[in-house]
């Protein structure tokens, strides 16, 4: 075989079927070794946890120096990593997502969620008042 045959070989199709390529699954949260998310549990009842976050926490530190607030991201995690543990289920995407009023230091959140088959639907407070609201997504069994 010749050199210029070698290299047209390298670049020759190996197979008619798509390679798929699988991205790393993410590291277990608390909880998850436990529940395998075996068993899903869908309510459509609302459900309740605290989203504790202390003053001292780290997001503080940058988010804003002299008027610290919870970033979005953080409490979007939060909310998504408590209802994936509660209920052992993996929800894959976030639908619709609106950050309402501040939250900062010390202030003691709750989150409140219901879940049906597609999407678990979510609502953050700090008492009376509305921090956030959005939908998760579900991912199919």
């Amino acid at each position: 075989m010749t050199t210029v045959q070698a290299q047209a070989s390298a670049f020759r199709p190996r197979s008619s079927e798509p390679s798929v390529i699988s991205a790393p699954k993410a590291p277990p949260i608390r909880g998850e070794e436990a529940s395998g998310f075996s068993q899903r549990r869908l309510t459509n009842e609302p459900r309740r946890a605290a989203l504790p976050f202390p003053p001292d926490h780290p997001v503080f530190a940058g988010h804003f120096p002299g008027n610290p607030i919870i970033p979005g991201v953080q409490l979007l995690d939060r909310a998504k990593r408590m209802i994936e543990t509660e209920c052992g289920v993996l929800l894959c995407g976030i639908q619709a997502a609106k950050f309402l009023s501040p939250a900062g230091p010390g202030e003691a959140l709750e989150l409140e969620y219901r879940l049906d088959e597609k999407q678990a639907a979510f609502e953050i407070r700090c008492g009376e008042r509305k921090i956030a609201s959005g939908q998760f997504l579900l991912e199919g069994p």
